[in-house]
């Protein structure tokens, strides 16, 4: 199935689902413009289930250019979200809510005009393995993804790499959150902030085990992984 060149005033200009339970394969969904949320894809309260073969790509919107989740509970495997673009927010990716599984993920070359450039991850309870995190830009906060909002994002074996971000943490940016990574290399990204690799605050409990990072840079501080404002790393 292809969704291509679609538009939206509201949310969800190439597919829009509402208490829905879907299954799909072989989606490609590219070019699509909501002035709301979700450019390509917008989920809410649902359930999806995808398998290899989707690709979301050149899609905008204000918040979550490539794909918007809300309150859904999905197992996403193998979606590559690429030049995604989000005004406000979440160029690529912005999951409000719920729990999920995303797997074989490649999220690469989106810009976020505010926070997360490649993924936002707000009061999530779910898991991220196996995902390329590349080439993701935001004019503030999280280049390659920003956890806020109580998020508890687990995430494994998964590359966070060459991302940019404005203001600070350009590779990951945690805010009143709890993450876990396990087996995750932060490489090569930078900011001409704070934080060039990792940035955790806000009262955040940041669990590392096993985690590379490495040739981040930040001429602010920080150049591996910065910490303030009551936070915790183990």
């Amino acid at each position: 199935v292809s969704l291509t060149n679609n538009q939206a005033v509201g949310n969800g200009a190439g597919l829009y689902s509402h208490d829905a339970d879907l299954t799909v394969a072989d989606l490609h969904v590219e070019g699509n413009s909501a002035q709301g949320m979700g450019g390509g894809v917008y989920l809410q309260g649902c359930g999806l289930t995808t398998t290899e073969g989707v690709v979301v790509t050149g899609n905008a919107a204000d918040s979550g250019g490539g794909l918007y989740a809300y309150y859904c509970h999905s197992t996403l495997e193998g979606w590559q979200i690429t030049h995604n673009t989000g005004a406000s927010r979440a160029g690529g990716v912005y999951v409000n809510y719920g729990e999920g599984r995303f797997t074989n993920w490649r999220v690469t070359g989106n810009t976020s005009d505010g926070n997360g450039g490649g993924l936002q991850l707000y009061y999530f309870d779910g898991d991220l393995d196996h995902a390329l995190i590349a080439g993701n830009s935001a004019a503030a906060y999280g280049g390659g993804i920003y956890v806020g909002s109580y998020a508890y994002p687990r995430i494994y074996d998964s590359f966070i790499a060459g991302n940019t971000a404005t203001n600070g943490g350009a590779g990951l940016h945690v805010a009143q959150s709890h993450p876990y990574l396990e087996q995750v290399s932060v490489v090569g990204n930078t900011t001409p902030g704070i934080a060039g690799g990792m940035w955790a605050g806000n009262y955040s409990d940041l669990d590392l085990m096993g985690v590379i990072v490495s040739h981040n840079q930040a001429p602010g501080g920080g150049g591996g992984i910065a910490v303030g404002n009551s936070t915790s790393v183990d």
